[in-house]
């Protein structure tokens, strides 16, 4: 039987040929036609699984692949073909003949049509096992079948979040045409189509707040039209507003948008193209303001033997990376400081460093640490965050991680431990050498099981194991989780 990892590798093969190809249209009655076939037989379709996107994986009566949204794992269902491709069909439940005793109702009225959130159906233990199993076989897949060196330990515990309220950074895309009203939103499920959103309980509270002012705002706009998106961002000392605005805004706009920022008690940054017809680069301007001001966002720094450290407060812009689960951000950190357990006389490296999430935490623990980042103006954030925290021991390089390494300074030398938070796209290039630095411990973050099996099996062929992982539950209601994974070096390799 084909394993967890390989049925993962052919559905993202299969459904990535699909979108290459428009899907073969469905006559409404040939599709009412099945539906109502399989209603009168009983012929129900039965759930074998959750696919690595959180759909139902099913077989129709000719064994052809059914991935089906809003299902669980051994329900029987009568499906709605939506579309039909040479070796899967797609569809949606009509009807469920035995629901799962992990079904639970869902809390957004959007969900089913809106493509932000696809497991509000399923119990939040549900979608935290769902997670644990998918990534523990893709680990163990990996490890088994190109390196006969280990068993995958057993997983350490979830780092799991509140079921709702824990979403501090959303866009809401927003569109107006001639043939179209005013909508602002998110994208439908399996579309491009933007929606109206008049709720998002996933949002923090003092985002959630905010939809229904700008749902009553934005169509008041003169100059509605010509807004791209916002951006929500929760943070110190005020939430944030980021409104992509594609031509100059109207000055009746700019004094709407005065009286509603004080209003709702928020922060406004217009990003505009800058200067010249054919500019890609943006600037931003923040409402009666000269400059764009910081925003930050501050955790309690428990990790040290000796008692607890001041805060960290971190500052950042809207457009850096930002971990959205605050609290989940927290975790992971003092779970690193955990498994890595710096020493007060180690040196340590911060791969993909950001402003300094990671770094900073560390610093406070060993005797120096190098943040390495790809975005200048990121390590000049991390710099100053780093100056401002006291954590002087603490130092930034730019470079480019998915290329060879350069001859700087940094990479010239050796360190006791490596702190690896890739972007989906992994750190394929760095990973073939790191063995160069002569990390005893690598601690590796990943929002994306797939490249993560992937840049672990070079870690295990440099001569590392996996000691330790953990599925962090970065997003709930969502198909999506981060892993933590310890990466210790073998002991003959310490010989």
């Amino acid at each position: 039987m084909p394993s967890l990892f390989d049925r993962h590798l052919k559905e993202k093969r299969l459904q990535a040929k699909a979108k290459k190809r428009p899907a073969k249209s469905q006559p409404t009655a040939i599709v009412q036609a099945t539906k109502n076939a399989s209603e009168k037989s009983g012929n129900y379709l039965q759930v074998e699984r959750l696919s690595h996107d959180g759909r139902g994986v099913a077989r129709d009566a000719q064994g052809k692949i059914v991935f089906i949204s809003g299902v669980l794992p051994h329900e029987e269902v009568t499906v709605q073909i939506s579309a039909s491709h040479s070796r899967f069909n797609e569809g949606v439940a009509r009807s469920i003949k035995q629901p799962s005793a992990q079904r639970i109702s869902p809390t957004c009225q959007h969900f089913g049509e809106c493509g932000g959130c696809s497991l509000q159906h399923a119990s939040l233990a549900a979608q935290v096992e769902f997670k644990q199993a998918s990534t523990s076989e893709l680990l163990a897949h990996q490890i088994n079948s190109e390196h006969d060196l280990q068993v995958l330990p057993e997983p350490s515990p979830t780092i799991e979040s509140k079921p709702y309220g824990y979403r501090r950074k959303a866009r809401f895309a927003v569109t107006e045409t001639k043939n179209q009203p005013f909508i602002c939103g998110f994208r439908a499920r399996d579309s491009k189509q933007i929606i109206a959103i008049h709720e998002c309980p996933v949002l923090e509270p003092d985002l959630q707040s905010l939809v229904p002012q700008l749902q009553a705002f934005l169509p008041s706009l003169q100059g509605r039209a010509n807004i791209g998106h916002v951006e929500m961002i929760a943070a110190e000392p005020r939430p944030r507003l980021l409104v992509r605005q594609l031509k100059p805004l109207p000055s009746r706009d700019k004094l709407a948008w005065e009286q509603f920022a004080q209003q709702a008690n928020v922060t406004v940054v217009f990003a505009m193209n800058a200067a010249g017809k054919d500019s890609k680069q943006l600037t931003y301007q923040q409402l009666g303001h000269a400059e764009v001001e910081p925003m930050y966002y501050s955790f309690q720094d428990s990790s040290g033997s000796g008692g607890d450290f001041e805060p960290i407060r971190l500052s950042f812009q809207a457009h850096d990376f930002l971990q959205v689960n605050a609290d989940v951000n927290t975790a992971m950190i003092q779970q690193a400081i955990a498994w890595i357990q710096p020493q007060s006389q180690e040196i340590g490296l911060d791969l993909f460093s950001g402003f300094g999430n990671f770094t900073l935490p560390l610093s406070r623990q060993c005797r120096k640490i190098v943040g390495v980042e790809g975005v200048s103006e990121q390590v000049r954030r991390a710099e100053q965050n780093a100056k401002e925290n006291r954590c002087l021991n603490a130092s930034f390089a730019v470079a480019n991680l998915d290329q060879p390494l350069q001859q700087q300074s940094w990479a010239k030398q050796q360190y006791d431990f490596i702190m690896l938070d890739p972007p989906r796209s992994g750190a394929f290039e760095i990973c073939q050498q790191i063995i160069h630095f002569g990390a005893t411990r690598i601690l590796y973050v990943s929002c994306n099981p797939t490249t993560l099996a992937r840049d672990a099996a070079i870690l295990i062929a440099a001569g590392y194991r996996i000691a330790r992982y953990s599925v962090i539950d970065m997003f709930p209601q969502t198909a999506h989780s981060e892993t933590m994974v310890l990466f210790e070096r073998n002991e003959v390799e310490r010989n």
